[in-house]
């Protein structure tokens, strides 16, 4: 799934300039839901400064809840009823029988397909590993680095979650 994500996220960066992020922690650390999700949005950039279209989805799997975080530039097309509407439909179903990874991917999917759809993108014919123009060039260097954060906090979810069961 991280590979159909980052190339997807890939993709719609390249053509646009937006980021969409998936975080999958064990736990929010004693944060609420709601500052942990504004706190890794703003200290990780996501999404374009300038157009300020970045989107995060962050699963926090102890305490089961999931939250999503949309930049302002995409507020127009992902308000907060439609947020909702897209993790009730295709998202929490999945949650609740703990299937994680496939209420991820269809909520990325959807949030994916509305982008595309309302801001009237042709990404279908366009590879993520090809660069088109010099602006790519530093664009992909900032997708592998949000790829390498996803890796990267995953890998620690995973490392927290086994720790804080081993030590129970």
């Amino acid at each position: 799934m991280k590979n159909y994500i980052f190339e997807k996220s890939v993709a719609l960066a390249n053509v646009d300039r937006t980021q969409i992020v998936v975080v999958t922690v064990p736990n929010l650390e004693g944060d609420t839901i709601e500052n942990y999700a504004t706190n890794l949005f703003r200290r990780f950039g996501i999404g374009d400064a300038e157009k300020n279209n970045g989107l995060l989805l962050l699963l926090a799997l102890e305490e089961r809840q999931f939250r999503v975080e949309v930049g302002y530039g995409l507020e127009g097309i992902l308000p907060d009823g439609k947020t909702g509407r897209f993790q009730d439909q295709y998202m929490i179903p999945y949650f609740r029988n703990n299937d994680w990874d496939m209420g991820m991917k269809n909520g990325y999917d959807a949030f994916y397909a509305e982008i595309v759809k309302l801001n009237n993108l042709d990404i279908s014919y366009r590879n993520p590993n090809v660069v088109e123009n010099s602006f790519n060039d530093s664009f992909e260097i900032s997708s592998f680095l949000l790829f390498l954060l996803f890796i990267s906090v995953t890998i620690s979810a995973i490392a927290g979650y086994t720790i804080k069961k081993v030590k129970n």
